[in-house]
């Protein structure tokens, strides 16, 4: 998956078919362009069931990639699960799902400009989960925010 996914379909959607017990969102809105860094809901298990909650999607980037850099951006395609700086994040109380009804891929056109392609299970973009990590972490996402703790 690139860059980019949509959740078009309401927190109710989202509370009944993952059974949530509990909803920290307050009120969700549909987010047809989901992008890294940006806030949005997954759904984790706390210490009352499954909960609702908004997170901001990159987890924290490999200490290689920060080298010469103010920032840390985040990663948001996790790849290489046998690297220690992963494992750390794999076990049960990290794991969540990742509400979406569609996400897009990008189609290199002939003048190499970039056309996003959407994709989902059906036409009418129905709500299915990917599974996630999650982790709170700190560090300098943005320089004008400057050192912040995150759930990411």
């Amino acid at each position: 998956m690139c860059n980019l996914y949509a959740q078009t379909k309401g927190q109710a959607a989202i509370r009944q078919i993952a059974a949530v017990m509990t909803d920290q969102t307050g009120n969700l809105a549909s987010q047809p362009a989901i992008f890294p860094d940006q806030a949005a809901s997954i759904i984790r298990q706390g210490d009352d069931g499954r909960e609702l909650v908004t997170m901001r999607w990159g987890m924290p980037s490999p200490q290689f990639a920060l080298k010469n850099r103010k920032t840390d951006p985040g990663v948001t395609n996790i790849r290489n699960l046998g690297s220690p700086h992963w494992r750390r994040w794999l076990g049960p109380e990290h794991r969540c799902l990742v509400p979406f009804t569609s996400f897009s891929e990008y189609r290199v056109e002939a003048d190499k400009s970039r056309t996003p392609v959407w994709f989902a299970r059906g036409e009418d973009r129905p709500l299915t989960f990917f599974a996630g990590i999650w982790t709170r972490w700190t560090s300098v996402r943005k320089v004008k925010e400057g050192e912040i703790e995150a759930d990411l």
